[in-house]
């Protein structure tokens, strides 16, 4: 928290760090929506582990003493998961145009 702190104290063209790096800027509403995505795809994850999708099941093979273990799926993964993914993804990406945009302004 340090780093911020020095950071908010740096005047950059005119507008001061707290203006840019505010908790009310553009950028950061991003980064908090991402974070809302997150946590949905923390619940969706979870959800998903319970069904306990994988297994692994050990294999006897043509070497004596070895085995293999293969790892079954059972379960396939739900379609919202890398819809989310995008979805931070994305929200994270503008929040960097956001930020970029605001450095080129000041």
């Amino acid at each position: 928290m340090g780093s911020w702190s020095a950071l908010s104290s740096v005047i950059l063209c005119g507008m001061d760090a707290v203006t840019l790096l505010g908790w009310e800027t553009p950028w950061w509403a991003k980064i908090r929506h991402a974070g809302e995505h997150i946590g949905r795809l923390q619940v969706v994850c979870d959800e998903y582990r319970a069904l306990r999708p994988f297994s692994v099941e050990a294999e006897a093979t043509e070497t004596t003493h070895e085995v293999a273990y293969r790892l079954r799926h059972k379960i396939d993964l739900p379609k919202v998961i890398p819809l989310i993914v995008d979805d931070v993804l994305d929200n994270l990406r503008s929040a960097l145009d956001n930020l970029i945009h605001g450095l080129v302004q000041a």
